[in-house]
């Protein structure tokens, strides 16, 4: 056991805390001072240079946190140091061997959220009565806790096509979002999850069924508290759809998915300068990790639709961990769609240059027929001669096209300069920035619009000049 009480408080040998004060706490050991959390009794520090770091009771005494087989002990250790290097900016409390009174039973791994809801996981090896894990399960569920499951490979064992599944495992097993009769193993030694799926008995132990396994880093929780991983995604990853009549595809790279306050939206992201409420479908739901950090979402903005109250929404059509990006961008049939800049770029960069204020873009909806912003955004552009006539907002523009029509538009192009050079020394643009341009980066897209409205046009002398 890797926990024990002291002076009223908790030691947590594999907590950072407590890492690394091997003197402190042997001098505290050979006072007496460490007792059992669970049953209060006597127990002692071991930490030598073979074993690693841990307590043990006096002889003879029943306690069952003593009999713990060593695969069982790395594995909670493995998931406990997983969900504190993921999950501590969304958990108050993450805790291994952790007491809860209101059960009195001993997780062990135990989250708290910030937003109170609890986590109880549970690493199981052993085999217990189906009564038992019943009794568990109720215990949980009647205290509000969300009791997570993953057995040892010891219990789930593929031969050849097919799965030998224990009493205890066939007890776990339960329909989850991805699939019936699922179950999650861990095996310690090689530090790999097995997610089960489509569990079907063929006899009392052996089951039909199909598998997929990650290195515990490379899977993910959602908020119901399923584990999941990019296989399961897969069927969702060419499910595109086109909103509104005209609508620009993009992705939103590493960002932390918000509660928004606003109705008709889920979600709002908040990145450098681009701050956006977004809609998602509820076929994406279970894929949005308990962390809502580090996310990509591909989606689409609509640009023009025929409700104009749908313009500049914003619907997402995938969203993954961003550690999950290369695997996912293999998996799509087509270019990632961010490897370029698009007319859409362009025109999301102009549209914050002619329409520098709300009172401006209020009066073009309100004036004569009711256009959509889109389609007036395109007769002002086209009217001054800075966009042809005809060009989708999907389709790639080079870096130099780019800028040599935000030039035009500031009446600062030259045909004998370098556009882009041009753009760096009149400062619309840095050196960093193009290299962040060059793959059609969202953000700096946007960061780019800013600067056009709150800076240039209140520099315009400067500009004129140039």
């Amino acid at each position: 056991m890797y926990k024990a009480s002291m002076d009223n408080q908790v030691i947590n040998l594999k907590s950072r805390t407590w890492e690394n004060k091997r003197d402190f706490l042997k001098k505290q050991n050979k006072l007496n001072k460490f007792t059992c959390h669970f049953c209060n009794q006597r127990v002692s520090l071991h930490w030598g240079s073979i074993r690693v770091p841990h307590f043990k009771h006096e002889r003879n005494v029943d306690c069952f946190l003593e009999n713990e087989s060593k695969e069982h002990e790395e594995g909670k250790v493995l998931l406990f140091h997983y969900f504190e290097k993921y999950y501590r900016d969304v958990a108050e409390e993450i805790d291994m061997e952790h007491r809860i009174d209101e059960t009195n039973q001993v997780a062990d791994v135990y989250l708290r959220f910030k937003n109170g809801q609890e986590w109880a996981i549970e690493y199981q090896r052993s085999s217990i009565t189906d009564e038992d894990v019943k009794k568990r399960r109720k215990l949980y569920r009647d205290a509000d806790i969300i009791d997570i499951w993953i057995i040892g490979e010891n219990l789930l064992q593929k031969e050849n096509l097919l799965y030998q599944v224990t009493a205890i495992g066939q007890s776990l097993m339960e329909p989850s979002t991805f699939g019936v009769n699922s179950l999650v193993s861990l095996n310690p030694h090689t530090k790999e999850i097995m997610i089960f799926r489509e569990g079907e008995a063929v006899n009392h132990r052996i089951f039909s069924g199909k598998d997929t396994r990650y290195l515990l880093e490379d899977i993910c929780f959602n908020l119901k508290g399923e584990c999941f991983g990019v296989e399961d995604l897969t069927p969702y990853i060419e499910n595109k759809k086109n909103y509104g009549i005209e609508s620009m595809q993009i992705t939103i790279p590493n960002t932390t998915l918000k509660k928004s306050p606003l109705p008709g939206y889920d979600f709002k992201v908040d990145l450098d300068d681009f701050k956006q409420h977004i809609s998602v479908p509820r076929y994406l739901y279970p894929f949005v990790p308990k962390t809502c950090s580090q996310v990509m979402v591909d989606g689409e903005i609509i640009f023009n639709d025929r409700l104009i109250t749908e313009v500049g929404h914003f619907y997402a059509s995938l969203l993954y961990p961003a550690s999950w990006e290369k695997e996912i961008n293999r998996k799509k049939k087509q270019q990632p769609i961010i490897d370029y800049l698009t007319w859409g770029h362009l025109e999301w960069c102009l549209y914050e240059f002619l329409y520098d204020s709300k009172s401006e873009r209020h009066r073009l909806l309100a004036d004569g027929m009711h256009i959509t912003t889109a389609k007036r955004r395109k007769f002002e552009l086209r009217k001054r001669g800075i966009l042809p006539e005809d060009h989708d907002i999907n389709e790639p523009i080079n870096i130099g096209e780019f800028f040599s029509i935000l030039l035009k538009a500031f009446n600062l192009f030259n045909p004998e300069e370098d556009s882009t050079r041009k753009a760096i020394k009149v400062e619309l643009v840095n050196e960093e920035e193009i290299s962040f341009l060059k793959t059609g980066h969202f953000p700096t897209v946007v960061k780019l619009g800013v600067r056009i409205k709150n800076q240039m046009l209140t520099n315009c002398d400067k500009f004129t000049n140039s």
